[in-house]
């Protein structure tokens, strides 16, 4: 028909791989490339963050200063993050329906949108500033708890709901799951405690520590939201978009009214 001509359908998977998928192989890429392109330019940049410590002297960068502080890297990290972040939006909003209990949808919703604000604000802010410096952390601390409270969601409501109980695929992902918050929440700790124990003690072994919980935590999220991804596309295909337009209405007193319908 018409409609169906006019319409297009989007699959969850491909939204999935969009919103997940790309963005994280893209942080990898800007941390590989960060060797080869900016080598001479990590330890002038870690002189800057660790005054004290002129003899830490790493290959290692930070995640942030791969994404937030060097060209090319920071260009092409926030060119993806403006054109995922729709496809990631929109499964943030559709994943929760199949839950019963309101109140831990818009748990969900909360969460998953200041784990966005939080990324994008750490993808902006970084050491040009001493102001931008305690942003940066701040939005750091930010994405991180609205991560932890994510994937606590995701795991009590799937227990809650009994989806656990019906397919045996569902309940071997969500112990897998069970297993990433937990190691998300150990990394996290470490990367509380090398920090300052690297800037403290001028520790190399620390910082090095640092940097790989760093790049951890971004792969563990990345897989985390995968399997949530690949759950939800074994219910649900995709999306059908249908376009709507505008039809002008004249009432009895010659005033318009505008409602949008869907094309015929």
């Amino acid at each position: 028909t018409d409609r169906g001509r006019q319409s297009q359908f989007l699959p969850i998977r491909v939204l999935g791989f969009i919103a997940i998928c790309i963005p994280t192989i893209t942080v990898y890429l800007c941390i590989i490339s960060t060797f080869f392109t900016h080598s001479d330019k990590i330890d002038y940049s870690l002189n800057r963050s660790y005054r004290n410590c002129p003899q830490i002297k790493s290959i290692l960068a930070p995640v942030s200063y791969s994404i937030a502080s060097w060209e090319p890297q920071r260009q092409l990290w926030a060119l993806i993050v403006i054109v995922c972040l729709p496809a990631r939006v929109v499964l943030m909003m559709m994943i929760p329906r199949v839950w019963w209990e309101s109140s831990w949808r818009f748990g969900f919703y909360a969460s998953s949108s200041l784990e966005m604000i939080g990324l994008v604000l750490l993808s902006l802010f970084h050491d040009q500033s001493k102001i931008y410096y305690y942003l940066h952390f701040a939005s750091f601390g930010w994405w991180w708890m609205a991560t932890l409270c994510v994937m606590a969601i995701v795991v009590y409501m799937q227990q809650a709901t009994g989806l656990i109980d019906n397919d045996p695929c569902i309940y071997r992902l969500w112990l897998v799951k069970i297993a990433i918050f937990c190691a998300f929440v150990l990394g996290s700790c470490t990367i509380s405690l090398s920090y300052p124990l690297a800037s403290t003690f001028c520790s190399l072994i620390a910082f090095t520590i640092f940097c790989l919980g760093e790049y951890t935590l971004i792969a563990l999220n990345a897989v985390f939201w995968a399997l949530l991804i690949f759950e939800f596309s074994r219910e649900f295909e995709g999306f059908q978009v249908l376009p709507v337009r505008a039809i002008r209405k004249m009432t009895s007193d010659t005033k318009p009214e505008i409602s949008v319908v869907a094309l015929p």
